[in-house]
């Protein structure tokens, strides 16, 4: 979990200093608005998406960027969600990132965002589209395995261990 935490917050900076600097090679002094991105997340009712808020959030106040922290009643709600990268869109946000809450669902309005101009990253849970700028996510059979690993080393090869199918 700490190296998903890292992995995003390492992409949230690098789409911060990309928005900023895409601007610097113009040569023209302009006065530029702040840059806005878009997080909407699937709930906010857990640890690890609160972590991903406080994370986003100083990393935007670090290099002086506005994020717009969002996500629907319900965790599973797509439909609040793609209203929510709708309301993105129809704002001009700069960049959003997504994780989103279906895979086939939020595929046409990620699209209709790139095809806009606005750079969608996606975190968590993968979408079916190959136009997305990144995704970002933990390997779960990865982080199964060493946690196995981790619990041989800790309890010892003569342990009992249940393994719960949901």
């Amino acid at each position: 979990m700490k190296l998903k935490i890292k992995l995003f917050l390492f992409m949230v900076t690098f789409l911060i200093l990309f928005l900023s600097v895409k601007q610097l090679n113009t040569g023209i002094p302009t006065v530029e608005k702040k840059k806005t991105i878009a997080v909407i997340v699937k709930t906010k009712n857990n640890d690890f998406w609160k972590t991903v808020m406080i994370g986003a959030e100083a990393a935007g106040k670090e290099f002086g960027v506005n994020i717009e922290f969002s996500c629907p009643p319900d965790e599973k709600d797509s439909d609040a969600q793609i209203k929510e990268v709708n309301s993105s869109i129809n704002k001009k946000v700069d960049a959003i990132v997504l994780a989103a809450c279906d895979y086939e669902k939020l595929v046409k309005v990620s699209e209709t965002a790139i095809e806009v101009g606005i750079p969608v990253v996606i975190i968590d849970s993968a979408i079916n589209s190959s136009r997305i700028s990144s995704f970002i996510a933990t390997d779960n059979k990865e982080a199964g395995k060493l946690a196995g690993k981790k619990l041989v080393e800790l309890a010892g090869k003569q342990c009992n261990v249940l393994n719960v199918k949901l």
